[in-house]
């Protein structure tokens, strides 16, 4: 779909003169499906565990068929951060790293603001850019701004005269003349691409894309995480998809600025006086040529004309910004109008002047996007979290360990173990890698998930047959709990034996996610002590009086531990040992005992003094600007993931605490209750259920 009234080509296009092959895809745009429903209703976020609807993670069959034929076009500059400070660190699950000052009562547009210590590149105010994409038959450039009211992306421009446009109206057509492009074909096309952006800088205004490549230097790729220092890296450990994805990047970026040094030494390339023989400088300008194509290239196939498949650099269309939500305001691919040969952003909704253009680079986990293009969705709260991010899968590590089995014997507990690994890929077995012991979430939740069809085939107990050999019996029985999204659902599990079993699943998996949810909680309380001053980042618990409890989260302190009393109950330790304090609130301290590594919620009279009365607090020495906003996009990425966790840590302790109490009434003789309990046990399994086929279907 072009715009009215094209002129005609006047230039090629600049590209290497390498055979091409094309290493991806990219169909003409098609249209726009309807909106997306909620799957549940307005009822859904009446018992959802975080008060969201299930739309919020994923959207409809047609909108998934519209997104998988979504393009790829990448961005690095513009990163979403947020302003930390005042938020503070208390107890429970994911509002204990955000409790008592939520992040939706900051004014992160203000804090944005003040961080940004550069003015934004705005096309309003490059006129040799706009009149070169004029020259070079892109269209729409009058319609649309960069950095508008001081924001990063691509904007509708507002002002007298401005108006808006409809659904499927092509915004911007970019021409193949105006790309930087490098054969597909070539054996390693990212390293062309960055080759020939380098080319063109080094010739200077001698260059014919002079002002596109002197607007592409300008990017502020400062925060993308492959220029972290290892100490920021470490404050994301609890991500380990993220640290993976980083250091993998890292070390292709590393190599392949390294063929561009080798390039550069051939004979006859000349390098600019400024910074030949600087080798700081010339590995700076490789690495930063490099991530450039790695965040804002795009992959374009064969055009219906003929033209090869390129790796390209687009202009405008490359600072478009990402959306994962399941509403993205355009799209962005080839015009099949013009077979091809041009690019278009083409419009999913009516927009109005000053609106973004926003589209989805591609669907990938958050630790992928993070570390491809330095972005972060931003949300203001745990809810938000969850609906601006769509494609969330966050890696959680399992175990199960050998006195969890109820099994008659330790070989049908062996081979279980052996099935679960054979038919799910999950291998929970001594001396299997770690990387085989991991759930991925929220996808592992739902009804075709592996959470808790696996933790029900693990714990259910099974006794020696002389019908049915092991095997026979471990397979009969992952059958029937792996199947359940290929028949009705089971009823509720309300029977004592089966009330027993799903408790003790759901309890396992309830662990899972709160032992990876307190790793998330200590980052979180790390990131935010890194980032503000000690009056500012601690949290601070209320004595019986109203007074401050004088500690810090982080803080290395001396304190009592539960120990076991003669009657067996939980009895405050005779001595204090050394613990690190994790959390505070409602008069609870959350602490870990560096001695053995175990975590205690303690009463806060239970805290002492430090463990030694002399040591002085070493002072507060606050980050630089740009650690700071990097630490910044470290607290949202594990703010959103944290997220993700909670909704699985919710689920299966609200089931958990209703099973235990209908247990314990009936243990009681209190049977009234217990009915009370197993009617509301009914309605949560039921719209569980729900959920979960709506996200099976």
């Amino acid at each position: 779909m072009a715009l009215a009234g094209a002129p005609p080509a006047v230039s090629a296009p600049l590209c290497s003169d390498r055979p091409a092959n094309c290493r991806g895809s990219t169909e003409p745009l098609a249209t726009p499906a309807a909106p997306v429903r909620p799957l549940l209703g307005a009822s859904a976020s009446a018992w959802l565990p975080v008060g969201i609807a299930a739309a919020a993670f994923r959207p409809s069959g047609a909108a998934r068929r519209r997104w998988r034929r979504r393009k790829v076009l990448r961005r690095a500059a513009g990163f979403n951060v947020v302003e930390l400070e005042g938020v503070t660190v208390g107890p429970g699950v994911l509002n204990a790293a955000v409790k008592s000052k939520p992040l939706g009562t900051l004014d992160r547009a203000a804090a944005r603001a003040a961080s940004d210590e550069e003015d934004p590149i705005i096309l309003g105010e490059e006129p040799m850019l706009r009149r070169w994409l004029t020259a070079r038959n892109c269209e729409g450039v009058d319609c649309v701004d960069i950095g508008a009211n001081g924001k990063p992306g691509v904007w509708l421009r507002a002002g007298p005269g401005s108006v808006g446009v409809s659904r499927d109206s092509a915004v911007l057509r970019i021409p193949r003349e105006a790309w930087i492009c490098t054969p597909a074909e070539a054996a390693l096309p990212e390293v062309e691409l960055a080759w020939l952006v380098l080319s063109e800088r080094w010739l200077g205004d001698a260059s014919s894309y002079a002002p596109y490549i002197d607007y592409l230097w300008r990017t502020d790729l400062s925060t993308h995480p492959v220029f972290w220092e290892d100490s920021e890296l470490a404050w994301l450990s609890a991500s380990v998809e993220t640290v993976e994805e980083v250091m993998e990047l890292r070390d292709v970026i590393s190599a392949r600025a390294k063929l561009l040094a080798q390039r550069a030494d051939e004979p006859g390339v000349v390098v600019p006086p400024q910074i030949a023989g600087n080798k700081e400088a010339m590995e700076a300008e490789f690495r930063f040529a490099t991530l450039l194509v790695e965040a804002r290239g795009i992959e374009v196939p064969e055009s219906a004309d003929g033209d090869p498949a390129v790796m390209a650099l687009v202009p405008l269309l490359d600072s478009v910004a990402h959306d994962s939500s399941a509403e993205p305001s355009c799209e962005v691919g080839h015009d099949d109008a013009e077979n091809g040969t041009a690019m278009i952003a083409k419009t999913c909704r009516p927009l109005q002047p000053g609106e973004e253009l926003r589209h989805c680079f591609e669907e990938v986990s958050l630790a992928k996007l993070f570390a491809r293009y330095g972005i972060v969705p931003e949300a203001n709260d745990q809810e938000e979290a969850l609906k601006v991010f769509t494609h969330h899968a966050v890696i959680l590590p399992v175990n199960f360990p050998a006195e969890y089995f109820q099994d008659a014997t330790l070989s049908l507990a062996a081979t279980k173990l052996e099935v679960l690994a054979e038919n799910t890929g999950l291998d929970l077995r001594e001396g299997a890698s770690k990387a085989a012991a991991r759930l991925s979430l929220p996808e592992d939740l739902y009804m075709r998930g592996r959470m808790l069809p696996m933790a029900r085939f693990l714990s259910t107990a099974l006794k020696k047959s002389a019908e049915q050999s092991e095997v026979e019996q471990c397979e009969a029985l992952f059958q029937r709990l792996f199947s359940g999204h290929l028949r009705e659902p089971d009823p509720a599990p309300t029977a004592g034996a089966d009330l027993c079993v799903e408790v003790v699943a759901r309890a396992i998996a309830f662990e899972w996610c709160e032992r990876l949810l307190g790793r998330y909680r200590k980052a979180l309380g790390v990131v935010l002590a890194a980032t503000a001053p000690p009056e500012e980042s601690e949290q601070r618990a209320k004595d019986s009086r109203g007074n401050d409890v004088p500690f810090v989260v982080g803080e290395v302190r001396l304190a009592h531990f539960k120990a076991k009393g003669p009657d067996g109950s939980r009895v405050k330790s005779r001595k204090p040992q050394e613990a690190r304090v994790l959390a505070i609130g409602d008069g609870r301290v959350t602490v870990q005992f560096l001695s053995n590594g175990l975590r205690h919620q303690i009463p806060e009279d239970w805290i002492q003094g430090r463990p030694d009365p002399e040591e002085q607090e070493s002072p507060f020495e606050p980050l630089s600007s740009l650690a700071t906003a990097r630490a910044r996009l470290a607290f949202e990425l594990l703010y959103a993931e944290a997220a993700v966790i909670e909704l699985a840590y919710r689920m299966t302790q609200d089931f958990v605490k209703l099973g235990n109490a209908i247990m314990q009434d009936r243990t009681q003789g209190d049977f009234q209750r217990a009915s009370d309990e197993v009617n509301e046990l009914r309605i949560f399994w039921e719209k569980e259920q729900e959920w979960m086929r709506q996200f099976d279907s």
